[in-house]
Order: structure tokens, then sequence, then C-alpha cells
């Protein structure tokens, strides 16, 4: 992964988490978790859905790439629910 698009990818997720954190209870860093979350779970549909055949692309090892970012977006998830409703990491 290039640092460019880690970087956008962390700031997208920091200020729509903020968004979200303003117009509801839930925390800054939890709402940006769930929001990296989701934007990595959007990417591995896209990835599971353009390698299937009539798809734009065909890629060989789609499928593993797509349960990696999936496997991530569920470990990011739960640390957002932990930070939202654990109180962790604790001041």
């Amino acid at each position: 992964m290039e640092i460019r698009s880690a970087l956008i990818h962390i700031a997208v997720a920091a200020i729509v988490g903020a968004a979200v954190a303003v117009f509801s209870p839930a925390k800054w860093l939890a709402a940006s978790l769930w929001v990296s979350s989701a934007m990595l779970l959007n990417g591995a549909v896209a990835t599971v859905e353009d390698a299937q055949p009539g798809g734009i692309d065909a890629p060989s090892g789609a499928g593993a790439l797509a349960a990696k970012c999936a496997v991530a977006a569920l470990v990011i998830a739960v640390l957002g629910f932990a930070v939202q409703f654990l109180q962790w990491p604790s001041p």
C-alpha cells in the first residue's frame, strides 16, 4: 500500500468520524474507527465483485486480498466498540 493512499484513508476517516461525533453521542475515535472499517469493507466487497467472471477485471489472488481487508475491518470495528463502550484506552 502506498503511503499516500493510507494517509488519505486516515484523513477521510478522521473527518467523517469527527462529523459523526458532533451529531451523535459517539466518541470521535470510535466513530473514526467505524468509518475506516466501513471503507475497508466497501473495498473488500468491490474487490470480490470485480474479480468475478464478467467483472471489470479478474486478478489472481483477489479473494485472499478481500479476505484480509475484511478481517482488518472487523478488527478495526471491534477496536471502535472497545473505545466507545469499554472506555478503552483509560485516561
